[in-house]
């Protein structure tokens, strides 16, 4: 209520009552937390696991809680949230993943495990590896909430 006031005071000093008329309402967002960055980047990762294992030659990965951590971090600093994190998501993870895969390195059910190295993301690969990582029903749900044990 408090808030509200606050923005109606503001509006009115700053705007023509005119516009202000014209709003349907005011909509308040909270600003994302590192929390909830991590949760909408174990999304973006489920969604590429879930595209590489349906690819013509499915291969799963894993990255690293220092990984996530250094892209999360990222993003709070530059202060644009979750299109900054997507943009890192795709810079640092997924065109970086998608040469690897067309360089065809990457073979049938290859685990490609993603780092952080002084810095930099790395991609290294374990093959073979597919079916012994699969996920239970608990870990897939896990995942696609965005809560991991190895990461609280």
């Amino acid at each position: 209520e408090e808030i509200n006031k606050i923005v109606r005071r503001s509006l009115n000093t700053t705007l023509p009552r005119e516009l202000i008329n014209r709003f349907d309402a005011i909509v308040y967002f909270r600003t994302l937390q590192a929390e909830d960055l991590r949760q909408i980047l174990n999304r973006f990762i489920f969604d590429l696991i879930r595209r590489a294992r349906k690819a013509s030659h499915p291969f799963t990965m894993n990255i690293t809680p220092r990984a996530k951590n250094d892209m999360v971090t990222r993003s709070l600093v530059s202060g644009f949230g979750a299109r900054e994190l997507k943009r890192i998501f795709e810079a640092d993870i997924a065109t970086p993943l998608a040469k690897y895969v067309a360089s065809e390195e990457i073979e049938k059910d290859d685990l490609v495990l993603v780092d952080l190295e002084d810095g930099q993301i790395i991609f290294a690969k374990e093959p073979k590896q597919l079916n012994k990582v699969e996920l239970t029903p608990k870990q897939r749900r896990a995942l696609f909430d965005g809560v991991r044990r190895s990461e609280r």
